[in-house]
């Protein structure tokens, strides 16, 4: 490799960063994430020391769960029809506003505010993923698709790390009203920043939304009408992805895997017991090194752009499942602990690699007028499968033995790369391609043109459906 080509490999890894509006974005997320894992390290803490129950503290993630479960699909409908920037500042406020009522907390009594709490700021949530992943094709260049997404799981990694430690010892210092100031503050300033951000980002078709009820009379049934399409709006969201060939495979693979990172959720402290014979502390040091490895994944993945975006999920799916193999399995045999560390970190590269491959392509697959449906179906689907997974790790853990389990989790990423590799390349995705081009023109009266496929086969990722002016990426699990 010569030096000017890691030069240039390694100036594609930030060229996102010279955008300003991407800036501004990933600065905001850097920050309001941050927040987030300080709260999420301090809450839990509060419920099991104020009640001694661990059922009583397993309903914070309960809580935080339901939203998407409840709101998902729906906020992908309103992220299609307003301005992508707008919704995440007015949500960022608006979390600002809902971890306030925390400072109530004096006891037992009072528990239920958390459950609100937490309730309320994932409900909220559910509208920032889907708009920030529809709104980042519009602030770079498609060509920096992965690159962009790549960064945004090393914000993810660096709010892990930092987020945690903030929390720990601010709760320390001065309770938990003092880490929900703190989180409210991250999310005022992310709202500034997004302010910053220039332009309008409303999708594709909500001039023509806007349009169609505006000719309806009096006010009310303009309101009543717009609401009532909601559920039409949800159901051109989901026969627009059946009709993909890309979105159905890319999003049913990752789906039935998010069922592994149920598994991974709920017999991970299993594993670090059992295997490593660690407690809490060993937790946190594992917890850091998943974030380095996210950090590492998503400085180093503008070297492996210049391969096609196919081999990169096929052969990424594929070394994230042998790394998770190996670190499930070596415990059997041996239980230090310093090759979980290093093993951790190693997966970083590969889970970075894949999750941001996917959502560029996913990003690129869907117009501008989709996106944010897109998006929240996927959100959505992977939520209840990664609750599937953690019921059946909970269910079966005990009698088929959690680093079994976890073997398997880890087994079903070998099997992820070659199933992709299988029916999104070669005649495959020429086949889907051609059938795409014969698909009638709309989808429900919202797209002009025949709905086409992206060739995920391409050296470089296609030109977005609706490119605007020229953010997610969370890592599958790291």
């Amino acid at each position: 490799m010569t030096t000017q080509r890691r030069q240039q490999w390694w100036a594609a890894s930030f060229r996102p960063l010279r955008r300003k509006s991407f800036l501004l974005v990933w600065c905001a997320g850097l920050i309001s994430m941050s927040g987030d894992w300080a709260l999420k390290i301090a809450l839990p803490m509060l419920v099991l020391e104020s009640t001694g129950s661990v059922a009583a503290t397993s309903g914070v993630a309960i809580a935080g769960v339901l939203p998407t479960l409840f709101f998902g699909g729906v906020a992908g409908v309103f992220v299609d029809r307003w301005d992508r920037r707008r919704v995440m500042l007015v949500a960022s406020l608006g979390q600002a506003l809902a971890v306030l009522p925390l400072a109530v907390i004096d006891g037992p009594g009072t528990v239920w505010v958390c459950y609100a709490v937490t309730f309320a700021v994932g409900t909220l949530a559910q509208f920032v993923q889907p708009a920030e992943s529809a709104l980042l094709p519009l602030l770079v260049d498609a060509k920096d698709l992965i690159a962009a997404n790549s960064l945004n799981a090393v914000n993810n990694n660096l709010a892990r790390l930092v987020g945690p430690a903030l929390g720990g010892l601010v709760a320390a210092w001065a309770g938990l009203t003092a880490v929900a100031y703190v989180d409210a503050a991250t999310f005022v300033v992310a709202a500034l920043l997004l302010a910053c951000v220039r332009g309008t980002y409303a999708a594709a078709g909500m001039d023509r939304l806007a349009g169609d009820v505006a000719t309806e009379t009096p006010s009310d049934r303009r309101f009543l009408r717009s609401y009532a399409r909601i559920g039409t709006e949800l159901v051109d969201g989901v026969a627009f992805i059946a009709r993909s060939r890309v979105l159905v495979v890319l999003i049913a693979t990752f789906t039935v895997t998010s069922v592994g990172e149920g598994l991974m959720g709920a017999l991970f402290a299993v594993y670090v017991k059992e295997g490593l014979h660690g407690g809490v502390t060993e937790v946190g040091w594992l917890m850091s090194a998943q974030a380095v490895g996210g950090i590492v994944g998503g400085v180093v993945a503008g070297w492996f752009t210049r391969f096609s975006p196919i081999r990169l999920l096929t052969v990424g799916a594929a070394v994230f499942g042998v790394i998770d193999v190996v670190l499930f399995a070596y415990p059997l045999a041996w239980s230090a602990f310093w090759p979980a560390m290093v093993l951790l970190i190693l997966v970083g590269v590969p889970a970075v690699l894949v999750s941001s491959t996917v959502t560029a392509q996913i990003q690129g697959a869907a117009p501008d007028e989709f996106r944010g449906r897109v998006f929240a179906v996927m959100g959505t689907s992977m939520g209840l499968a990664m609750m599937l997974g953690a019921a059946l790790g909970g269910a079966f853990g005990d009698d088929l033995g959690a680093m079994a389990m976890l073997i398997w989790q880890g087994a079903g990423y070998l099997v992820a790369g070659p199933v992709v590799g299988l029916l999104l390349g070669g005649r495959a995705l020429a086949k889907a391609r051609r059938t795409a081009a014969a698909v009638p023109a709309a989808v429900g009266a919202s797209m002009a043109g025949p709905i086409t496929e992206r060739s995920i086969t391409e050296t470089s990722i296609g030109e977005p459906s609706n490119a605007g002016p020229s953010i997610n990426g969370d890592s599958i699990r790291r």
